[in-house]
């Protein structure tokens, strides 16, 4: 009687008769037919409706808790267990570790369909920072606003001429006045998110692991933004913008000025005036990662600073078409391909058995994604820390290395 799946009848109603339920034994076992396995099937729905139908409800419930309790013990052995109700069994287990095992890559042929293996180990999740890695995401971003802004210089110089090109239609710039004013808040909004996103990142315990997210990502749609306005040359969207077509014939000139739109980091601000370069918007790509970022690594009971990240990304936007520095099809196109890109890369970094399926193809598809996240291990749980030095640390260490240095001395 050790395993109840194979008991049969009768060890049924030996087990109903020592745990005081005797007089059901006719009913159960011998009227219905109830084996060991009809036994761990039974509900309390089943045993107080037809054809059982026991009538008192204090039997209901006492054999239901011992048919529960029997359920629970078969979970127990070590070999695995039987399925109940077309159900397996599962220990309790919390979010981070149901993560985990979600995540585990498994190999089907190695699993039964009908057993549960509660020898299986979950392996330590891998965190590593990679510091490494970090500080070659940040040289591949500045790669590509490089490229960007050198392609600029060469766009800049081949705009096309307003005067046999006029600009295109558009139903915002359409219906919208411009507004001298509004480029400052689209670029308040960037410098907004980014420093939100600064502090948020710098207060996570993996904030390593956020960096090289952050700059791999920014990378890629920078070196995508260079090829866009490279391939596609729109005029100037507003008649009173005067494009100045300037002619940097060497490449010292191009390097110069490829240089001076890189440390004004692109923003009217710094006084730096560009034109040609609308497909697609760069500051709506910045304004999106961040605020894709932010709420991504924040709680949810953080609603304000969501509220606000999306107020400030939308704001932004629009203020970019208010003032008239961009088509509309140049703000739509960057928003889709930040989100989707966003979307997709963290999808494969926290479902490791996606990543694990495609290697081969991931690595030809996206090698910079199959490198930066080949340790990635899934979800980067949101766990923050002061980084930080306090003063009392600072004194302990200071004492700590003056009793070492004590005893050198002696």
């Amino acid at each position: 009687m050790d395993d109840p799946t194979k008991w049969s009848c009768n060890e049924v109603s030996n087990w109903l008769t020592n745990n005081g339920f005797q007089k059901y034994c006719q009913l159960i076992c011998v009227e219905h037919q109830i084996d060991g396995q009809g036994l761990l099937s039974l509900t309390e729905n089943d045993l107080k409706q037809s054809p059982i139908e026991i009538r008192v409800l204090g039997d209901v419930k006492r054999l239901t808790h011992l048919i529960k309790s029997l359920k629970t013990k078969c979970v127990g052995r070590s070999n695995g267990t039987v399925l109940y109700n077309g159900v397996i069994p599962m220990p309790r287990q919390t979010s981070l570790q149901m993560v985990d095992r979600i995540n585990a890559p498994t190999d089907s042929s190695d699993i039964e369909c009908n057993e549960f293996d509660r020898n299986i180990t979950h392996h330590p999740r891998n965190l590593d920072p990679e510091k490494g890695k970090a500080a070659l995401a940040v040289c591949y971003m500045i790669f590509g606003l490089l490229c960007t802004c050198y392609c600029i210089v060469v766009v800049q110089s081949k705009a096309p001429d307003q005067q046999k090109h006029p600009p295109l239609p558009d139903i915002f710039l359409n219906t919208f006045p411009q507004i001298s004013w509004a480029p400052k808040l689209s670029e308040g909004a960037v410098l907004s998110l980014m420093v939100i996103w600064i502090i948020i990142a710098v207060l996570n315990k993996h904030r390593w692991i956020l960096m090289r997210r952050t700059f791999c990502l920014l990378g890629t749609m920078y070196l995508l933004r260079c090829v866009c306005i490279l391939i596609t040359q729109l005029p100037v969207p507003e008649t009173n913008v005067i494009c100045d077509r300037k002619n940097y014939t060497d490449f010292l000139s191009r390097a110069g000025r490829t240089l001076e739109i890189f440390f004004g980091a692109g923003l009217k601000v710094s006084g730096l005036k560009t034109c040609g370069d609308y497909m697609f918007s760069g500051h709506t790509v910045s304004m999106t990662m961040f605020n894709f970022f932010i709420t991504e690594y924040t709680p949810k009971k953080m609603c304000y600073i969501h509220i606000l990240s999306w107020i400030l990304n939308l704001g932004g936007m629009f203020f970019i078409l208010a003032g008239h520095g961009h088509y509309s099809i140049d703000v739509f196109v960057a928003f889709v391909f930040t989100s989707r890109l966003f979307c997709y890369y963290h999808t494969l970094a926290n479902n490791i058995n996606l990543m694990s399926r495609d290697t081969k193809r991931t690595k030809i598809w996206f090698p910079v994604f199959s490198y930066f996240e080949a340790n990635s291990t899934g979800v980067v749980p949101l766990e923050f820390e002061w980084p930080f030095y306090s003063w009392s640390n600072i004194k302990n260490y200071l004492r700590g290395y003056e009793i070492v240095s004590s005893k050198d001395k002696s």
